[in-house]
């Protein structure tokens, strides 16, 4: 089945953390229970800048820095609550010897019905360098899983990935 767009306004995420957390405690998010569709397209938009962060991982073999584009999970939240109001989220554990393994489903309430999707993050349970094994792994399953309704799939594609490296790289260097 498929569904037309109702949207006449395209959404635009505030550029800001702190506008975009004034906007969703004011409730002046979009509208609730909107086409799967519609929300989909705003999730699968390209985020401001302010709201992709960097890890900065040295490789063993060639000491070259490399850089890898990420979001904070409470971003993630953020972003849902403005997007989509109302969505819900679970946790399913899932015990795997000497990691530590959670699933993360995410629903969301459309007009269709709520729409679900999971993923899973994982962490070793020894070792951790930041955080505990299970926030770690909570905190990868719920970005994975907001990653498969298309929030900062865009971050994975080799070539966007290329231009925000390099303008990273641009702007740490000023």
């Amino acid at each position: 089945m498929q569904t037309q767009s109702t949207s006449k306004v395209l959404p635009v995420i505030p550029e800001t953390r702190s506008d975009l957390r004034r906007l969703t405690t004011q409730g002046q998010t979009l509208s609730f229970r909107r086409p799967f569709i519609d929300i989909l397209a705003d999730l699968s938009k390209p985020l401001p800048w302010a709201f992709i962060n960097w890890l900065e991982k040295k490789d063993k073999k060639s000491g070259k820095l490399n850089y890898i584009p990420y979001l904070h999970w409470y971003d993630c939240n953020l972003i849902l609550d403005y997007i989509s109001p109302g969505w819900t989220g679970q946790l399913i554990h899932m015990p795997q010897g000497s990691r530590y393994v959670l699933g993360y489903e995410i629903t969301l309430l459309c007009e269709e019905g709520p729409i679900s999707r999971a993923s899973t993050g994982d962490e070793a349970l020894e070792g951790t360098q930041f955080g505990s094994s299970n926030t770690n792994s909570e905190s990868q399953a719920f970005r994975r899983a907001c990653c498969r309704f298309g929030l900062g799939l865009y971050l994975y594609d080799p070539s966007v990935k290329r231009a925000l490296i390099s303008r990273h790289v641009k702007e740490k260097g000023s």
